[in-house]
């Protein structure tokens, strides 16, 4: 491990050394996990228009229940498109 000054601290280059060690071997019981860039495009998508469907449905009620409606529908869109993308993506 190297040691690297940063802004006059010692103990900053060795965090700054650990996050990047953490960040270059993943293991398997590691925080991060890789995400297929077109997963994240699918989710967005899925975000996007299930949040719609969901405003659209709650605002026949009022605007406090199209936003709450909608956020159910952001997560039942993500969930489906997450559900979509393992399907179809490799």
């Amino acid at each position: 491990m190297t040691a690297i000054a940063i802004g006059g601290s010692l103990a900053a280059g060795f965090a700054r050394d650990a996050i990047l060690q953490r960040h270059r071997e993943p293991t398997g019981n590691d925080v991060f996990v890789e995400v297929c860039p077109m997963k994240k495009v699918l989710s967005f998508v899925g975000a996007t228009v299930g949040g719609a469907i969901g405003w659209w449905l709650g605002a026949f009620v009022g605007t406090m229940t199209a936003f709450l409606v909608s956020i159910v529908g952001t997560a039942a869109g993500v969930y489906a498109a997450l559900r979509i993308a393992d399907t179809y993506l490799p």
